[in-house]
């Protein structure tokens, strides 16, 4: 996608005209034309606002994309960095999840290990299970608060980026 498509697409998905784009940012509403002909680009002031206006990153906004659906894709821009950390947080979360059903599972041990001594085995067990308690309550508040638009919205990632998602994901498969 060009930047004069991603800029038509944006501007009416504000419900914004030609005009009232080009008042807020300060130009005419030719140069808008102009620039959603891919006829030409702003000056970097003008990028500047327009990724205000829009909400968009710069880099969103000039970087050429090859998408398959150009026409209607709505969602949320994620910059590879945060999709990384996104990732990494949740194979955190996943890890303390693992431990807390792996702790649970093992409760049983100490039951079978100690009959003679009432005292060790309970112990045991209350350590599996506390330790169980901990990790899933560790996993519950791992989740940081900016990851969860990424949960409720669809998500718009660079083609390079989702090529290589793509790639790693098929690999492990």
């Amino acid at each position: 996608m060009t930047f004069g498509e991603k800029l038509l697409k944006l501007r009416k998905e504000k419900g914004l005209s030609q005009e009232a784009l080009a008042e807020q940012i300060g130009t005419t509403r030719q140069a808008v034309s102009k620039w959603e002909n891919d006829q030409g680009f702003p000056e970097t002031e003008k990028l500047l606002q327009l990724s205000n206006v829009f909400e968009r990153s710069i880099d969103f906004l000039l970087k050429d994309e090859k998408t398959t659906n150009a026409g209607n894709e709505r969602g949320y821009y994620v910059s590879k960095e945060m999709a990384t950390a996104y990732i990494a947080n949740q194979k955190k979360i996943s890890l303390y999840i693992g431990i807390g059903f792996m702790s649970w599972a093992l409760t049983g041990i100490p039951y079978v290990m100690f009959t003679a001594n009432l005292t060790w085995r309970y112990l045991g067990m209350a350590v599996f299970i506390i330790t169980g308690i901990g990790s899933f309550v560790l996993g519950s508040f791992s989740e940081q608060e900016q990851y969860k638009v990424l949960k409720e919205e669809p998500l718009i990632l660079d083609y390079g980026y989702l090529n290589e998602l793509s790639n790693i994901y098929q690999k492990r498969k």
